[in-house]
């Protein structure tokens, strides 16, 4: 008898400290459940951070070097542009020198021809289509503003003819209901 409620005590025991260890299990497997979610939000964070930094490095270190190229490419332009003229300079020094001043001379008088006298004669032709032009504005100027006096000198002989017609109207609508006043 004694022997057998002690083993029932003992294994109500067991079934006790079972219970508690699948107990603690669980909340040990949830937790570990929870934090491994939590560190997986935190790595899927902390790799979004890294990407973002390295866009940020990435566009940062792409606009050094397209400001650097550009840099780099204008002065190499100017300094080409430069050694050219250069060149130009030298090649013109050395014909001028070896022309007579008659040759120069020439030399100016056809590249006054060339680009100037080109120049004199667009606007020259262009002060002639305006002049042209004005005339023809002038001239439609004067027939809509006499068309129009004469519109305006018809609206006011017709707003006097109306003016008079509505009195005559309102002198005949005021004697017909005075008459009628009248009668009883």
């Amino acid at each position: 008898n004694r022997s057998s409620d002690l083993e029932r005590r003992v294994h109500a025991f067991a079934m006790m400290a079972e219970r508690v260890r699948r107990r603690r299990e669980a909340e040990e497997s949830g937790m570990r459940q929870v934090e491994e979610r939590r560190r997986r939000i935190e790595d899927e964070i902390f790799r979004q951070l890294v990407k973002v930094h390295q866009m940020s490095v990435d566009t940062y270190l792409e606009d050094i070097v397209l400001g650097s190229i550009d840099r780099t490419a204008d002065q190499q332009a100017r300094l080409e542009v430069q050694k050219k003229a250069e060149k130009i300079n030298e090649v013109a020094h050395a014909l001028e020198s070896g022309r007579s001043k008659l040759e120069s001379e020439e030399m100016v008088a056809e590249l006054v021809h060339t680009f100037l006298l080109p120049e004199v004669e667009k606007q020259t032709n262009r002060e002639k289509v305006k002049h042209q032009q004005r005339k023809h504005i002038v001239a439609a100027h004067h027939v809509i503003h006499d068309e129009g006096e004469k519109i305006i000198e018809a609206y006011k002989v017709r707003g006097k003819r109306e003016i008079s017609v509505k009195e005559d109207e309102s002198q005949t609508d005021l004697s017909s209901s005075e008459s009628q006043i009248d009668r009883p």
